[in-house]
């Protein structure tokens, strides 16, 4: 009779208990149905028990206050202590396409990672986890992104001057002879834990100064080491010049030249301390060899001509064949050759280059229908951006696009630099102002992305700018391009040629895709903009470019945004393809350039008038 009673019991507080459950669940699930569950953190940033908008304003907030400042690094010799101070942006003085930001908070991906918190499909998860957060905190870290290689060389070089990195045992040439060179120790700085150190701030919404440590750099080879390996770098030192050839052309690899290149391998490269060649050298040299040699093959270019309601594709650039110096084959050419000391005079291996083929009947191609149009307007743009956005619409201009081929606008473009043609930007960078090419290219960018959307090509990668731009609104609609990356790519799935043709109307940059019409039907929807975020405070930026006092506006403000357009592509099969791309942008505030005040000589600042009579006062004393 007890046991059944005290059965009874445990059935009753077992009932009762879960009945208390599923009542708390409930009652949970119905207050938190679209808020974030409570105790959920960004370090001290509470944002449980809000709504997405509500915590949207909180993380705005916290990112603005840093935004505001900028990155501070420290570090400390025995020559005292340097600081370093970096933007948190690169600013273009006239374009700003250049424009860019090295660190990024993505409060969208914070507030998704807080909304999951709790939110488990596992329904035994799902109730932990609810039970859990009441008694426990959950602090999460926000999502934060930086361009460590471009922020690690603004440092490095305000920095490198502080640096002694260690030497390695090596060749050098003195007085038209080689000579060992003994290894020295030294120290460098750690970059990398810095930057990692940063993040985990950062994470944290805390941008706090960040110490940077020396660390002790050994050289990895030592004189004692190389003794043989030096004893044979004195014979090829005495062996050569060399002699390199093509054709009738001639370069002379002089003594000077080889024993710059003769090197003793890391570990990477073999066994420490064995002679080699410095293949960045050796390369170095045959690309400026390649200059005087190379000839780009010619691209056979099309284009559409319209007469008498008729259209007909057209030759107007015949393709030629162009020569190639291979640089791999010949480096490896020279290398065997000199260390090996077989020979003096080297073969330069040059290749023919054939431009893509066409068939002779251009009709057999496919190019019967205007299949889309996408354009732009950069009205404002100033003279060296609309001369860039000429050479580049210039280059692409006749391009054939085979079928199934993911195509690459920046490969497309070829280099950016004064040689294809662009001009250049200037760009501030910390403290410093310094020439960009590439202004100019975002326009051809967003062009082509357009085009294709209306193409309903599938899209491969495409990157939104960092902060609206008034050239490309409305927002959602854009792509940025930088050599290398980032790059705008598409897969011609139409199964047959494309043709781009592009043009210039007045500020208009037209782009045009001409092929066979597939039947596919292409629907645009938005773009919708939303979660408007106001720019903060005008920023100024110190230079002395101006006259000292005087202002000049580089950049108007923008306000951040989000941006959501959504594509249907319908085949003629009813199978139907939505791609749905959403921009983020920054906030970004006005920016002036202020001319430099000259720094006051304290001298300079005593009264003119007040006669301190300083000869009468030394006679007196």
């Amino acid at each position: 009779m007890i046991f059944k009673n005290k059965s009874f019991s445990f059935f009753y507080y077992f009932l009762f208990v879960s009945v208390l459950l599923v009542a708390y669940l409930l009652f949970f699930q119905g207050i938190y149905q679209e808020r974030i569950y409570p105790q959920v953190y960004f370090d001290n940033l509470n944002v449980g028990g809000l709504k997405k908008d509500e915590a949207r304003i909180f993380l705005n907030l916290a990112v603005k206050k840093i935004e505001k400042e900028e990155l501070s690094f420290l570090v400390k010799t025995e020559q005292g202590e340097e600081r370093v101070s970096v933007p948190l942006s690169l600013i273009a003085v006239s374009d700003p396409d250049l424009s860019r930001q090295i660190v990024n908070f993505d409060i969208h991906q914070a507030l998704t990672d807080a909304l999951l918190v709790g939110r488990d499909r596992n329904l035994i998860k799902m109730v932990a986890n609810k039970i859990k957060i009441l008694f426990k905190p959950k602090v999460l870290k926000f999502p934060v992104d930086i361009n460590r290689q471009e922020l690690k060389e603004i440092i490095r070089s305000k920095l490198s001057f502080l640096e002694k990195p260690s030497q390695n045992a090596d060749i050098i040439v003195k007085e038209g002879q080689i000579e060992l060179q003994e290894e020295t120790s030294g120290f460098v700085f750690d970059y990398e834990k810095a930057l990692d150190d940063l993040i985990l701030n950062l994470e944290r919404l805390n941008n706090q100064e960040i110490v940077i440590e020396a660390i002790v750099d050994r050289p990895a080879i030592r004189a004692e080491e190389v003794q043989v390996a030096f004893a044979r770098a004195q014979e090829i030192f005495n062996s050569s010049p060399y002699l390199l050839e093509y054709q009738d052309q001639e370069w002379i690899c002089s003594p000077e030249k080889i024993g710059n290149w003769l090197i003793f391998s890391q570990k990477e490269k073999g066994r420490p301390g064995e002679l080699f060649l410095d293949q960045e050298k050796v390369r170095e040299y045959l690309e400026e060899i390649g200059k005087e040699i190379n000839v780009a093959p010619r691209e056979t270019r099309l284009e559409i001509i319209e007469s008498d309601d008729q259209r007909r594709v057209s030759e107007f650039q015949a393709g030629k064949k162009g020569l190639q110096l291979n640089i791999e084959a010949t480096q490896e050419l020279i290398t065997q050759t000199i260390l090996k000391g077989e020979k003096n005079n080297i073969l330069l291996q040059v290749e023919k280059v054939d431009p893509t083929p066409l068939p002779n009947n251009l009709n057999v191609l496919g190019i019967n229908d205007l299949l889309a149009v996408g354009s732009s307007n950069f009205a404002g743009s100033p003279q060296n951006r609309r001369h860039n956005i000429r050479v580049g619409a210039e280059i692409l201009h006749g391009l054939l696009i085979s079928p199934d081929q993911e195509f690459s606008l920046v490969q497309a473009l070829g280099e950016i630099n004064k040689d294809s043609g662009f001009l250049p930007e200037l760009v501030i960078k910390g403290d410093r102002t310094v020439p960009e090419y590439g202004g100019g290219l975002c326009q051809i960018g967003t062009t082509m992305f357009r085009l294709v959307l209306n193409t309903g090509l599938p899209v491969t990668e495409r990157a939104s700018h960092s902060y609206r731009v008034s050239y490309y609104e409305p927002a959602g609609l854009d792509a940025t391009i930088y050599n290398p990356r980032p790059d705008f790519r598409f897969v011609n799935d139409t199964g047959r040629h494309l043709l781009l043709q592009t043009k210039i109307e007045g500020d208009d940059l037209i782009f045009e895709f001409y092929g066979t019409d597939d039947g596919r039907k292409v629907q645009g929807e938005g773009p919708e903009i939303y979660n408007i975020v106001q720019p903060g405070p005008p920023q100024f930026i110190e230079t002395d470019e101006l006259e000292p006092g005087k202002k000049r506006r580089i950049e108007s403000a923008h306000a951040g945004a989000e941006a959501k357009y959504i594509n249907t592509i319908t085949f003629p099969n009813k199978i139907t393809r939505r791609d749905v791309w959403v921009s983020r942008y920054q906030p970004w505030p006005e920016v002036w350039l202020v001319g430099r005040e000259p720094e006051k000589d304290p001298e300079s600042s005593l009264d003119p008038n007040l006669d301190l009579n300083l000869d009468s006062e030394s006679q007196e004393g």
